[in-house]
C-alpha cells in the first residue's frame, strides 16, 4: 500500500513535531517553575498554560487547513467552469 501525503499534510506534521520539540526543550524550565518558589509545587498554572497553548495551536492549524481546503475547492471550481 502506497502512502500518499500532500505537501499540506507534511507541513502540518512538521509543525506538530516542531512544537513537540519546543515543549520538550522547555520541560526542564517548567519543572523548575513548579518546584521552585514561583508556584510552590502547584502544577495547575503550568497545566493551564500548556492546555491553552495546545488549544490555540490546534485551532490555528484547524483554521489553516479549512481555509486552504476552501481555497483549493474554489480554484478547482473556477478551472472546471
Amino acid at each position: 500500500m502506497v502512502l500518499h501525503l500532500s505537501a499540506q499534510r507534511i507541513l502540518i506534521l512538521g509543525a506538530m513535531v516542531c512544537i513537540c520539540g519546543i515543549f520538550n526543550l522547555i520541560q526542564g524550565v517548567l519543572d523548575h517553575l513548579v518546584n521552585s518558589e514561583v508556584f510552590n509545587g502547584n502544577p495547575v498554572p503550568v497545566d493551564i498554560g500548556l492546555f491553552l497553548s495546545s488549544a490555540l495551536t490546534g485551532c490555528v492549524i484547524w483554521g489553516f487547513v479549512g481555509w486552504q481546503s476552501r481555497k483549493r475547492r474554489l480554484e478547482q471550481q473556477h478551472r472546471t467552469s
